[in-house]
Order: C-alpha cells, then structure tokens, then sequence
C-alpha cells in the first residue's frame, strides 16, 4: 500500500467520524469513497459494508478497479459500490463522494420533494436545483443508472426514501456541499411550513451557477 493511499484511507475514515458526529449517519450508515489517479490507471477506495465507523480502520477501507473488483482489503465493498463507479466514469471532474442519511435531505426525499434555488449560498456548491432521483432499491443497478442520470453536472441529489448524495473534487469538497444541502433542506423544510418559499431571480441563479463553475474549475469544492 503506497503512502498516497494509506493517507486518503484515513481521511475516508475521518470523514465516516464528522458523518457520525453532524448526524448525518448512524452506525454504518450510508458510504463514502474517493477515485485515486497515479500512473494512468484509476482505483476506487471505498468504505466497507456494515462496519460501525466507530470501529472502522484505513486497513478496512477497499480498494476497487473501475468495474468494481476488489484489488486490495478482505471485507466486502458497500453495496453502492455501482453507484459510485458510475458517477466516476460519468463524471470526470469527481474524485470524492459522500451518501448520507441526513435528516432533512431524507425527509424531503421521502416526499420526493425537490429543493428549488431558494437562498444564494447553495447554487456555487451544488449547481442550482436540487432534484430527487427515481426510485431504484439500494444497490441496485436501476438506482446507479437513475442518479447518474439525475445529477447531471451537479454536485448533488437526492435519493428517494433514502438521504442524499454529495460529490467533489476532494473529501474535504464533497463534505461541504453537504453541509450546505443538509442546510437548504432544513430552510426549505422550516420555510414550507408556513408557506410556500419564493424562489432567487433566474438572473441571480445564473449568475451563481457562474460561480459554480468557477468553483468546479478551480477544484475548490
């Protein structure tokens, strides 16, 4: 194991803690993984299935070619590995991705409900509305398919009956735009309930949207 990989093996694991510490998990919840790129060939390492992160070690983290064969660790992958490999080779630009259970994002995706562009802040880090997938059973190959699909060129969607999904260019990135998706979902939420929110002007969702790709371009998210 190269030191590369033995340092992004412990910020996965790091990660898995500040999941169980926002509550955006509970136990073994959800998965995290990051693409590695070195001398042309590209691997996957990605959390492990039903280990506490409590308990989790780098050396439980595996490590996966880009059709989802184990190369390196002894326990079995998350089940959402085709999930994740998907959006790697749909999406260039990603090299971390985080599913979570948040509260707010998983309410709103029980209600298939989708977070329109209603504060300024979310549009730079995940790219305008944020829409909710179809239903596909966890794992599946139909899940895969429909959130590629869905998230397009964002930064993240919502799972239907089944929390959210953050990426980006780093670990550091993807948690970020999750922070501020668990956000909107909790104004979108609150806001609701008294009524229905207004949405930003199309010429200041735009102009964000400018700014996300700014943000993409440069990596900072």
């Amino acid at each position: 194991m190269s030191e590369k990989i033995l340092e992004l093996k412990k910020e996965i694991v790091k990660t898995c803690l500040k999941l169980l510490e926002k509550d955006h998990v509970l136990g073994s919840a959800g998965n995290v993984s990051v693409r590695v790129r070195e001398e042309n060939e590209e691997h996957v390492l990605i959390t492990p299935s039903g280990v506490n992160y409590t308990m989790m070690e780098p050396k439980d983290v595996l490590t996966l070619n880009m059709e989802g064969q184990v190369i390196e660790g002894e326990r079995n992958p998350s089940v959402e590995k085709d999930l994740h490999l998907g959006i790697y080779k749909a999406r260039d630009d990603v090299d971390a991705i985080i599913h979570a259970h948040s509260i707010y994002s998983t309410v709103l995706s029980t209600l298939k409900l989708s977070i329109p562009p209603i504060i300024e802040e979310l549009i730079p880090y995940v790219g305008g509305e944020i829409t909710c997938a179809e239903y596909g059973e966890a794992g599946s190959e139909e899940l895969a398919q429909n959130v590629v699909e869905s998230l397009g060129e964002k930064n993240a969607i919502l799972l239907p009956n089944h929390g959210n999904l953050c990426c980006g260019s780093s670990l550091e990135g993807a948690f970020t735009v999750l922070e501020y998706l668990e956000r909107g979902a909790k104004i979108y939420y609150m806001a609701r309930i008294i009524k229905e929110p207004n949405v930003l002007p199309e010429d200041t969702v735009e102009f964000e949207k400018e700014v996300f790709e700014v943000f993409k371009e440069s990596k900072k998210i």
